[in-house]
């Protein structure tokens, strides 16, 4: 029994060391964390000949509006019309658990 309680005491000690190493990271990394991701053209948009209003640049996870202006904003990740449920997903949640 003391063997257990023992090792009860370094499991609630190593967990709390991970929270604070974890809060740190989190806290040098900055906390708040941006990501966009642009739909792509729903079915009725396409048979109306819509067209992509916005360029997206995954290589360095920017966002532009080409017709209305030159500005870029820049995210922590960006992901385009390609991107899929899935691949948003598993990037957010990796992302989140640093």
């Amino acid at each position: 029994m003391c063997n257990s309680q023992a090792q009860q005491e370094i499991i609630s000690r190593l967990i709390q060391e991970n929270k604070l190493l974890r809060n740190k990271l989190l806290e040098s990394a900055g906390n708040i964390r941006v990501v966009a991701r642009v739909r792509p053209l729903s079915t009725e948009e396409i048979a109306q000949k819509e067209e992509k209003c916005v360029f997206v640049n995954t290589d360095e996870n920017s966002v532009s509006l080409p017709a209305h202006t030159k500005e870029i904003f820049v995210f922590d990740k960006v992901f385009d019309d390609c991107a899929t449920q899935g691949k948003v997903f598993t990037s957010v949640k990796r992302i989140e658990s640093q």
